[in-house]
C-alpha cells in the first residue's frame, strides 16, 4: 500500500523567484476524499475561480471550528495501527507522530510585517490554532489554507501521514526543479509551522507585488493547459486577486477533459491544480463564489478596500428593508453598508461604538433613520460624524453617539461643529410638541422653532426652563436672542414661544403668557415699578390665585381683581389671616401722616403697613368705624396691635389709642 504523492511544480516569476519559490500543484489525479454524486468540477470558472471575499476572509473560521473540521475528516486516526508505527520508514521519509487533527508545535513569534500582522508564538499549540492565528495575521482564509493543504500534501484528510507530508505541508519553496521536474525543496522552509505562515505570507505578497508576476487580475492573460508546452495556451481574463494568486502558485489550466472527469483523470494535457481547489472548496465549504456585493453596497465596499478592506467580508446577501423609505442592508464581518431608496447612495458603519448606537436606537427603523453618507472620524476627542435621513450622529468617547436633530444641524456646522463653541450632543433631542424642539450640547443648549429658527439656549436659562418643566413647560421654547434692559440693576430678557423668561442678579424666572404676565407687562415689566422677577410662581391659593415676588413686592393674581403688586409686609399678613381679605385691588397707598406707612387696599379688607408693623381688617364695622375717624391719618394713627374680641366687644390697639365697637358703634378710647 503506497501513499498518495504529490507533484510540486514551479513559480513562475518576473522578479522573486528566489523569495517566491513556493511548491504548487498536482499534475497527477489524486483519489477523490469521497465520490461524488454529481461532478465536482461543474460551474468552474477559469477566470474566478473563487471570489476574493472568500479567499481573503481570515477570520472564516474560529480555531474551534477547524478543530471540529480536522475532527470530521478524520474520525479516527490509524498512526498505531499494524504496519503503520509511528516513527517506522516509509520510503525515503517516516511515518509521522500524528494526523493533523492531534499535531501540537511550539510557534515562534513573528513580528509584523508588510503583509502579515504580528503572530504571538505559544507552546504547545494545535494545527487549528496555528491555522487560525496565521489567517488573522496575514488576511488568508482558513478555508483557503486548508484547501491547499489538502491539495498539496493530502494532510487534512490522511488517516496516517508521513513527517515529510508536514514537511512539506504547502509546498512553499519546493519548485520542481529536481530531476524529473520532482520537488526541490529548501531545507530551510521546511515544517508544518513555518510552512502554513510561509504560504499564507507568500499569498499576500502576491496582491501586494502582482506586477512581479506572469499572472495579473483585471488582465488578459496566457496560461498554459499543461506544462508540456506542447499542449498550447489558452487565454483568460482574470477577475480577481485571488484567481490570480492561485494561477501563480498553480500555473496551469485545466482543460475540459479534467473538468467532465471530477475528481478523475483527463488527458495527457490535462492539469488539476486548480480544478482540485475548486472541488475540494465546494466539496467542503461549498460554491467559492461567495456572497454577493452588488450595486451601490458594493460600490462603499470597494472604497474602503473590498474583503482585504474595513468591512472585511460578507456575512450574509443584502436584504431590502422597508422602513423609512425602504432599502438594502448588508451585514459584513467588519461592519454594515447600507443603501436607502431616496438618494440610492450607499454609506458604510464599521463595527464599534457608532454602530452599537445605531442599533440601540433601531436601526434603520428607529429615529435615526438610513445613512446618507459615510462617517467622518478623526475629530476633535476621537469624534465622528455620519448624515443620517434625521440628521447627523455625532460621536465621542465622552459623550457617545448622539442624533443631532436635522433640524439644528445648520446652526451646529456654522459654530464650528465638534471643535466649535457647542461641542459634542450630550443628549436626543427633545419634541415640545407643537412647538419645536430642544437639544443639549457639551457647551450650551439649542432650540428650534419654526418661526424662530435654531437658536443658542444659554446655560442659565436652560436650567430655569428645566426646573419650569422642559419639554412639558407651558412657556415653549426661545423664538429671538435676549434682549438687554438697564433698568432696575439690569437684566435680560428672553421670549419665548408661549412666555418670557427673565436673568437679573435676582435670580432667572419664566412666567407663561397670560393675564398674570400681562399684568406685569402693563407695569412696565423688568424696566416697571415692580423691578425684575425675583422668584417662582405659585399658584393655587384661595379662590384660585396666584403670586409671585418681584424686586419690589409681591405680583398677587385672581380672576376677578387682576395682577396687582402688593409689598412685602402686605403679603406676609395676607398670609397670616389665610387669605381671608381676598385679593388686592390696586396698588398700596403710600401716606405720610402720623410717621408713614402704606395703605394696601383688598376686596375683602385692608393692610396697614408702618413702622408699628402690619396689621389686617376685614370689611365690616370696626374697620369702616377706623376708616371714618381718618383711619392712619386720622387720631389714632396707625395699627399698633391684634384686634381683640370677647362675646359683641372688641378691642384694638392703635399708635394713640385703643379702637373699640360695641353694639355695633365704633369709638375711640
Amino acid at each position: 500500500m503506497g501513499k498518495r504523492g504529490r507533484s510540486l511544480l514551479w513559480v513562475l516569476t518576473l522578479a522573486l523567484v528566489a523569495i517566491s519559490s513556493v511548491g504548487i500543484a498536482l499534475l497527477s489525479a489524486p483519489a477523490a476524499e469521497a465520490e461524488a454524486a454529481d461532478n465536482p468540477s461543474a460551474g468552474f470558472n477559469a477566470g474566478r475561480i473563487i471570489d476574493d471575499s472568500q479567499f481573503y476572509d481570515g477570520n472564516a473560521m474560529t480555531a474551534t471550528e477547524i478543530q471540529n473540521f480536522l475532527n470530521q475528516r478524520v474520525p479516527r486516526c490509524t498512526i498505531g495501527d499494524p504496519g503503520r508505527t509511528a516513527g517506522m520508514v516509509w520510503g525515503n521519509t517516516r511515518i509521522a507522530a500524528q494526523c493533523l487533527k492531534n499535531f501540537r508545535a511550539n510557534t515562534p513569534s513573528r513580528a509584523a510585517n508588510a503583509y502579515c500582522a504580528a503572530y504571538a508564538g505559544a507552546s504547545n499549540e494545535s494545527a487549528a490554532a496555528i491555522l487560525a492565528k496565521v489567517s488573522r495575521a496575514c488576511g488568508i482564509s482558513p478555508r483557503t489554507l486548508l484547501v491547499m493543504l489538502e491539495k498539496e500534501q493530502s494532510l487534512v484528510t490522511d488517516t496516517w501521514p508521513t513527517v515529510r507530508q508536514f514537511d512539506v505541508a504547502m509546498g512553499y519553496a519546493c519548485p520542481d526543479s529536481g530531476p524529473n521536474n520532482s520537488a526541490n525543496c529548501d531545507p530551510s522552509q521546511t515544517g508544518f509551522v513555518s510552512q502554513i505562515y510561509r504560504a499564507a505570507w507568500q499569498l499576500k505578497v502576491y496582491k501586494a507585488r502582482i506586477n512581479d508576476y506572469n499572472y495579473q487580475p483585471f488582465k488578459t492573460n496566457r496560461i498554459q493547459w499543461h506544462p508540456n508546452a506542447g499542449c498550447g495556451t489558452s487565454n483568460v481574463y482574470l477577475e480577481n486577486w485571488a484567481t490570480a494568486s492561485l494561477y501563480i502558485y498553480t500555473p496551469y489550466r485545466p482543460n475540459q477533459a479534467a473538468l467532465n472527469a471530477g475528481w478523475g483523470t483527463g488527458d495527457a494535457c490535462s492539469s488539476y491544480g486548480n480544478r482540485n481547489f475548486y472541488n475540494f472548496w465546494t466539496t467542503w465549504f461549498g460554491s467559492p463564489s461567495g456572497i454577493p456585493v452588488n450595486g451601490a453596497i458594493k460600490q462603499v465596499w470597494d472604497q474602503f478596500g473590498g474583503v482585504n478592506g474595513s468591512f472585511g467580508a460578507p456575512k450574509a446577501e443584502a436584504k431590502y428593508v422597508a422602513a423609512n423609505g425602504g432599502g438594502y442592508v448588508q451585514e459584513f464581518t467588519g461592519g454594515v453598508i447600507l443603501a436607502e431608496n431616496r438618494t440610492g447612495k450607499g454609506a458604510g458603519l464599521g463595527n464599534g461604538p457608532l454602530l452599537t448606537a445605531y442599533r440601540e436606537a433601531g436601526f434603520v427603523q428607529g429615529s435615526w433613520a438610513w445613512p446618507v453618507g459615510n462617517a467622518s472620524c478623526g475629530l476633535v476627542g476621537g469624534g465622528c460624524t455620519m448624515p443620517f435621513q434625521n440628521g447627523t450622529v455625532a460621536y465621542s468617547a465622552a459623550t457617545g453617539a448622539k442624533l443631532i436633530a436635522k433640524e439644528l444641524v445648520a446652526e451646529w456646522n456654522r459654530a464650528g461643529g465638534a471643535s466649535g463653541s457647542y461641542g459634542y450632543p450630550t443628549a436626543s433631542a427633545e419634541t415640545v410638541p407643537g412647538v419645536g424642539l430642544v437639544q443639549q450640547f457639551q457647551k450650551t443648549m439649542l432650540a428650534w422653532t419654526p418661526s424662530g429658527g435654531a437658536r443658542v439656549f444659554g446655560a442659565a436659562y436652560a436650567q430655569a426652563w428645566r426646573d419650569l418643566g422642559g419639554v412639558k413647560a407651558g412657556i415653549g421654547l426661545p423664538v429671538a436672542g435676549s434682549v438687554a434692559v438697564p433698568q432696575n440693576g439690569g437684566g435680560e430678557t428672553l421670549e419665548f414661544s408661549r412666555g418670557t423668561m427673565y436673568l437679573s442678579k435676582a435670580g432667572i424666572y419664566g412666567m407663561e403668557s397670560g393675564a398674570f404676565r400681562e399684568g406685569y407687562l402693563k407695569a412696565g415689566g423688568p424696566a416697571g415699578s415692580w423691578g425684575w422677577p425675583a422668584g417662582k410662581a405659585a399658584c393655587g391659593l384661595p379662590g384660585g390665585g396666584c403670586y409671585m415676588p418681584f424686586q419690589h413686592g409681591i405680583g398677587m393674581w385672581s380672576s376677578d381683581t387682576g395682577m396687582v403688586l402688593v409689598s412685602q409686609a402686605s403679603f406676609d399678613m395676607w398670609k397670616v389671616v389665610n387669605g381671608s381679605i381676598g385679593y388686592p385691588t390696586k396698588t398700596p397707598s403710600k401716606l405720610s401722616a402720623n410717621g408713614g406707612g402704606e395703605v394696601q387696599e383688598f376686596t375683602r379688607g385692608t393692610v396697614w403697613s408702618s413702622p408699628l408693623g402690619s396689621y389686617a381688617m376685614e370689611n365690616g364695622p370696626f374697620r369702616e368705624g377706623y376708616v371714618k375717624t381718618g383711619g392712619a391719618a386720622g387720631p389714632l394713627g396707625w395699627p399698633a396691635g391684634k384686634a381683640s374680641c370677647s362675646g359683641s366687644t372688641c378691642t384694638m390697639k392703635f399708635q394713640k389709642g385703643i379702637g373699640e365697637i360695641k353694639g355695633g358703634v365704633f369709638s375711640i378710647r
